[in-house]
């Protein structure tokens, strides 16, 4: 097996140099994505970590760095981009994306780029662009490129109904040094924590609902009450050991009933002196309930979420719907969520 070290001192012996771009880019590879490379682009708190917004029709992309499979990219200036829109009420999925070309001439194929850009991503360049999907009902989210001769980077992505942009989903993975990037380091990072039911409202009848205890569980719990629609609510904190990958499960109880209980969990995030108008709803779902058992519901996964956040939880039962086949009140003792963490 051939062997090789850099970088070395003088020219032409051993493994000094002179060494290649393909050289460089493989060591940074190595270095701080490892077998991430696909996924892995944005460092870690360098200006502003390449965080995607948008207004209107303008998506903006903020100062930072990152690594496009190895290839190093500084954005020192706020990047505006233009999003086409779909015609009528077609829908299309866009992904804001770091571009390495590796050609002889510049690439423009389904871009959305800066006007200083229009032509294309250079030659041998890496930039920040949009890589457009295709407009339809539904629209279809675009592949990204991995080779051999362009490859990307995801950043962040967004959804386009005729000519309004959607709520922008943040798709960031952070680089880091590559020891840490195995599978079983990425599975001991995974942390856990408890969000208990707080609180409640009984949506048909207008009143609240309050925690209550169960002698056999210890409480407490709130009663979502059956052939109503109700709520629960609970709310924590998110660590300062956050990284990514945040998910919520509700988690219930029944008595002797068993069946299907019929509903949704939505979820909202904001930080001190900020508003909670980040959030995401899950689709209805009729999830399956034993009876006495823990019953943990379909998950809702969170983007967008930041360290020190305060992060507020609902579960909503439709308990009038014929999918609801509980036929009794059901017990929301409260909420796994699951994430992993920076170390």
């Amino acid at each position: 097996m051939a062997q090789t070290s850099l970088p070395q001192a003088g020219s032409s012996v051993g493994d000094s140099g002179p060494y290649t771009a393909d050289d460089w880019a493989k060591f940074y590879e190595v270095m701080f994505t490892g077998d991430q490379a696909a996924t892995q682009g944005v460092l870690r708190n360098y200006l502003n970590e390449l965080e995607v917004t948008g207004a209107g029709n303008t998506i903006s992309i903020n100062t930072g760095a990152g690594l496009c499979y190895g290839h190093w990219l500084l954005n020192d200036a706020s990047v505006d981009i233009t999003a086409l829109a779909c015609a009528g009420v077609e829908t299309g999925w866009n992904r804001v994306v770091l571009v390495q070309n590796e050609t002889a001439a510049a690439y423009n194929t389904n871009l959305m780029l800066p006007a200083a850009y229009a032509a294309g991503v250079p030659r041998n360049s890496c930039r920040i662009a949009i890589l457009r999907g295709t407009c339809g009902s539904p629209g279809v989210l675009p592949a990204l490129l991995t080779g051999p001769n362009y490859y990307m980077v995801e950043l962040a992505r967004y959804q386009v109904t005729g000519g309004a942009v959607g709520t922008i989903t943040d798709y960031r993975d952070f680089c880091e040094f590559s020891t840490l990037l195995n599978a079983d380091s990425i599975e001991n990072r995974t942390r856990t924590i408890w969000v208990p039911a707080l609180t409640g409202y009984n949506d048909s009848a207008s009143t609240n609902i309050l925690c209550e205890f169960v002698t056999y569980n210890n409480g407490p719990y709130l009663e979502l009450p059956n052939a109503v629609q109700s709520q629960g609510w609970g709310r924590t904190i998110i660590p300062s050991d956050f990284l990514s990958d945040l998910s919520v499960q509700p988690v219930m109880l029944t008595g002797p009933a068993s069946g299907n209980v019929y509903g949704w969990s939505y979820a909202s995030w904001g930080g001190c002196g900020e508003s909670s108008v980040s959030g995401i709803t899950s689709s209805l779902a009729a999830d399956s309930l034993s009876a006495i058992n823990y019953n943990c519901l379909s998950a809702l996964s969170c983007s967008g979420i930041a360290t020190d956040d305060f992060l507020s939880l609902t579960y909503i039962r439709s308990g009038a719907d014929a999918l609801d086949t509980v036929n009794a009140g059901v017990m929301l003792l409260g909420w796994v969520v699951t994430y992993t963490a920076d170390s």
